[in-house]
């Protein structure tokens, strides 16, 4: 089975903030929780946002604090997903690898990056954008272990195409993200390129 449903992203629909979005929303997710997180709250509301920000469902608060599900409970656990597993998952079988992949580009992930993209040039891109990464922007410097620099990603995915106006910092979470639902991701950098360059 295919997944072939497409969700139609508008190329002039933006956010207040300036964020590209879905045509039925009305803003991007940011401003969305800033606008919920700004909602009056009665001083000692019982939602799960207020006592997680007064910090009363950190440790020894959290009704699960100390306490395991029983051997009874945990066989109900199991029999409930029993149901799940093996041939009764909706997803056994359903491999999406190669042509049936949702990014298959046509193979192009055998090619290589070219000679030009090369460590020079991925710093001067990085240098441009501040060292910032433009999806969520995490700062270079606060990267820790493995992943101590910003990735550098094309934005048309193309290795080939290493102009700076299709290369974009964004962190390695991000990176990984971007690679699903390119139409939009590819419209999204374009408009923030368009604003660095000032096209």
């Amino acid at each position: 089975m295919k997944y072939n449903k497409k969700i139609n992203y508008s190329k002039n629909k933006h956010c207040k903030c300036g964020k590209l979005i879905m045509n039925n929303s009305k803003q991007c997710r940011k401003c969305r929780c800033n606008r919920i997180n700004k909602l009056p709250h009665k001083i000692n509301c019982e939602c799960a946002s207020c006592k997680s920000k007064r910090g009363e469902i950190k440790k020894e608060n959290h009704p699960m604090y100390g306490k395991h599900h029983s051997e009874e409970s945990r066989k109900k656990i199991k029999q409930n997903h029993q149901d799940l597993r093996g041939k009764n998952n909706g997803m056994y079988g359903v491999h999406r690898l190669g042509k049936d992949a949702s990014g298959w580009m046509g193979g192009i992930t055998k090619f290589r990056y070219p000679f030009k993209f090369n460590d020079k040039l991925k710093e001067k891109i990085r240098k441009r954008d501040r060292y910032k990464c433009q999806k969520c922007g995490l700062k270079q410097i606060k990267l820790k272990g493995f992943y101590k620099k910003l990735a550098v990603h094309h934005i048309d995915y193309n290795k080939q195409n290493c102009k700076s106006k299709n290369l974009i910092t964004l962190c390695n979470n991000c990176n990984v993200k971007v690679n699903y639902n390119r139409d939009y991701w590819y419209s999204y950098f374009n408009y923030i390129i368009e604003r660095i360059y000032n096209v």
